[in-house]
């Protein structure tokens, strides 16, 4: 029985790890997003001397 409560808690650990990278990649995506959004806004802006 103790061996099963830890698997599972190594289970519900390795989740929660899961969870916080998809999170990193979602925010890591959100900001890629912006950075082109702001290179594309920058490229539409005329050029002045």
């Amino acid at each position: 029985m103790t061996w099963a409560r830890a698997c599972l808690a190594a289970l519900e650990r390795a989740g929660d790890d899961l969870g916080a990278l998809r999170e990193g990649a979602d925010a890591a995506k959100r900001r890629r997003r912006l950075l082109d959004d702001l290179a594309a806004e920058i490229d539409r802006q005329p050029e002045t001397t």
